[in-house]
């Protein structure tokens, strides 16, 4: 009898916390803030990703970028895997040294190449678009809030869409710029604020110019180990300059 009552209980409990939905501030700093504490602490070690594509002049272009890093000791050492357009470009950085590795064409130099300084936009884009900061460094609002929706249905990085928790955003701009762009943060309704999507529209005087949307995720069922940031050789088929 006691058995059985445990076993309801605990199927009782494991329910209620799969029903169980974060209770979402009015303008989701706290959220959003949340999200990305582990990630940028000097001490980080583990893995993020971000699935990105952007359409701008009725194009699309998407990529995906991992992100490896172990700050936790006193080598910091990071690693980036772009894989867009069919080629997988890598970049470790050990102590301020670069390796630039194309996984494809396997060569690994520590030269920066014409192609590694183009595949820098879409790192740069990774940072710009899939951190969100509300604020800059001097503490001066990047962002003005908009609105928020207590059920948005997105699409989420598996296909399916999904009701989540949906905040609006606007970019705080010079007095005299013809940019805006709109921001929208959306949540898994879940026991923990989970990002589900980013997304961006720019516009330039008024006129929609480019969108961006962005999966992020912790995720990506990778360990961060020494052996993630060795670096090829050319014993392992590599060509090295």
């Amino acid at each position: 009898m006691i058995l059985m009552v445990s076993c309801n209980f605990g199927e009782a409990l494991q329910d209620a916390l799969e029903k169980a939905v974060w209770s979402y501030s009015d303008k989701g700093e706290a959220e959003i803030n949340l999200n990305y504490q582990a990630l940028l602490s000097d001490t980080y070690k583990g893995t993020f990703q971000w699935n990105i594509t952007v359409n701008e002049a009725e194009t699309d272009t998407s990529y995906s970028l991992k992100y490896y890093a172990d700050k936790s000791g006193e080598t910091k050492k990071e690693k980036y895997v772009c894989e867009k357009d069919g080629v997988t470009l890598t970049r470790i950085i050990i102590d301020d040294v670069h390796y630039y590795i194309n996984e494809t064409a396997k060569t690994v130099s520590t030269t920066l190449t014409q192609e590694f300084n183009t595949n820098a936009t879409s790192i740069l884009y990774a940072i710009k678009f899939g951190i969100v900061d509300l604020e800059d460094d001097e503490s001066q609002p990047l962002w003005t809030f908009l609105s928020k929706a207590e059920s948005k249905t997105v699409t989420n990085s598996a296909g399916t869409e999904e009701d989540t928790v949906e905040y609006q955003y606007t970019s705080v701009e010079d007095t005299y710029s013809t940019m805006s762009t709109h921001m929208y943060v959306t949540f898994r309704k879940i026991i923990t604020p989970v990002i589900v999507r980013l997304y961006y529209e720019v516009y330039s005087n008024d006129v929609l110019s480019k969108t961006v949307t962005v999966y992020p995720s912790y995720n990506i069922g990778e360990e961060v180990a020494d052996t993630t940031f060795t670096i090829p050789t050319a014993e392992d088929g590599y060509t090295v300059s």
